[in-house]
């Protein structure tokens, strides 16, 4: 699900990631704002085979394997009521519900991401940078305000430069739910990552930076042709 241009999720409804008793473990839910809102405020029903109620659930089957989180591409908000953000798990004895999940909770286990990376990643940004919270768990109105803004933008610092560009090198040829650099959500790391780096530049100088390993006679020109641009303009 995709929010964006000013969309606005506003109603007495709950977001449910699973659902117990009819969802695959290998279930994948993604929801992606840019310049958008989810205001969730009727958390008092609880799906089918639980009486776990709340604005925003995430559930899981014993195996664990499901891919779910909520990903800000730009600016954005995500506001629940006092039924809050709850993770349950179904074991064999039962459902086991961690209540009042804080946001930076969700960041840290990749459930929040900000342009596809989250407190998983490597280097991981700092939450404080990206995000705004205002209010507690469990309490009205607990909202995350995205500050993210430039895609390419990877370490949160407003600027995009040969550090972003160094960590794209970084991450070269690999691609994982979690790999920074990888905007496209392709197989892997490669030269359209790249153009996204130079289409986005904001930065006056370029920091010095690995080879890749496998890099593409457009990832190797590109760079050369934005030294040459720095220097000309130094």
């Amino acid at each position: 699900m995709e929010l964006r241009n000013g969309g606005r999720i506003d109603n007495e409804g709950q977001l449910w990631f699973g659902s117990y008793t009819d969802h695959h473990p290998s279930l994948s839910v993604q929801v992606t704002i840019k310049r958008g809102t989810i205001d969730l405020h009727g958390g008092n029903v609880p799906p089918a085979g639980s009486d776990v109620a709340a604005d925003l659930l995430f559930t899981y089957s014993g195996s664990g394997s499901e891919e779910y989180h909520i990903n800000f591409t730009g600016a954005g908000s995500l506001i629940v009521d006092a039924s809050g953000i709850k993770i349950a798990t179904a074991t064999e004895t039962g459902i086991v519900v961690e209540p009042n999940i804080s946001y930076q909770n969700l960041w840290s286990r990749g459930l929040i991401r900000a342009n596809g990376m989250s407190g998983l990643s490597t280097p991981a940004p700092d939450f404080a940078t990206l995000f705004t919270v205002t209010g507690n768990p469990g309490s009205d109105n607990y909202t995350l305000t995205s500050r993210t803004g430039n895609p390419a933008d990877l370490t949160g610092d407003g600027i995009v430069d040969g550090v972003d560009l160094s960590i794209v090198y970084g991450k070269w040829g690999t691609a994982t739910p979690n790999t920074p650099g990888n905007f496209d959500g392709s197989a892997d790391v490669d030269g359209a990552d790249l153009a996204v780096v130079y289409s986005n530049w904001t930065g006056d100088s370029v920091a010095s930076v690995p080879e890749p390993t496998a890099a593409s006679g457009f990832a190797v020109t590109a760079l050369a042709w934005l030294v040459h641009r720095t220097r000309q303009r130094s």
